[in-house]
């Protein structure tokens, strides 16, 4: 979570995405799975309890299971888009700026 890229597309989420949602669904929760989370991505955990920050995990499927949707938004960054294919090999939907699913033969809309 401390590749900038990431950092940047989490704070998008944190600040912009999150609320909104949060304000449609009230139930929402936000889960940040990945480690070295950074230091604002603790402190929005330790404001809302709804917002989760796990660090490294041994296993990402059982957080892909439980989410409803992975939102990837993502404005800058290459290599292989590995956390949405792992989304997609779990039945995972995906949302995702078109720089976050570069590389993927995905469907656009």
């Amino acid at each position: 979570m401390s590749y900038a890229p990431n950092t940047i597309a989490a704070g998008l989420l944190i600040d912009h995405i999150y609320p909104v949602l949060k304000a449609m669904h009230p139930e929402c929760r936000l889960l940040l799975v990945g480690r070295v989370p950074t230091a604002k991505m603790l402190k929005a955990a330790d404001q809302d309890a709804d917002i989760v920050v796990t660090g490294s995990v041994p296993d990402v499927r059982p957080y892909l299971a439980a989410a409803s949707i992975m939102v990837v938004p993502l404005q800058q960054g290459g290599g292989t888009r590995l956390k949405i294919l792992e989304a997609f090999a779990s039945g995972c939907p995906v949302i995702s700026t078109a720089k976050g699913a570069e590389g993927l033969d995905a469907p656009r809309w």
